[in-house]
């Protein structure tokens, strides 16, 4: 793992690397041959002493005899998303307290980034949901 701290920019870089050449499947969790990288990618992490931290990785595809060429899970976010699940629950937590404009500015996101937060949070939350019948109904004369 290497790391870039920019004072100008006010933002802290880090590089994380694998260094083991096998993984564990996603499907069977077997381990698996690493087959190639993907492009790296970057994610938004929890502020270090006030400046934006971000973490970049070139994330291993794995080859799998029973599944194939596939992704390897990553510990630190969700599969396509630019945040890691740290700094998404931080969000969630923030925009539970106050408005989307003013969870942004705490944040130091756009709006639409920290709508999208809310909005795959709540989707999860109602996946989560289950159905059950109502038991009593009561109706007012009102």
């Amino acid at each position: 793992m290497t790391s870039n701290f920019q004072v100008k920019s006010q933002q802290v870089d880090i590089w994380v690397s694998y260094k083991s050449n096998t993984c564990q499947c996603t499907e069977c969790k077997e381990s698996c041959p690493i087959y190639d990288h993907v492009n790296e990618r970057t994610w938004r992490h929890l502020d270090i002493c006030g400046y934006k931290t971000y973490v970049h990785a070139k994330i291993p595809r794995i080859n799998c005899s029973e599944h194939g060429i596939h992704q390897v899970n990553i510990p630190w976010a969700q599969t396509h998303s630019r945040f890691t699940l740290m700094f998404q629950q931080l969000a969630i937590d923030i925009l539970k307290q106050c408005t989307i404009t003013g969870a942004a500015k705490i944040l130091r996101i756009s709006w639409d980034q920290a709508w999208h937060i809310m909005e795959l949070a709540v989707k999860r939350g109602l996946n989560r949901k289950t159905k059950e019948p109502i038991s009593y109904l009561e109706v007012d004369e009102k």
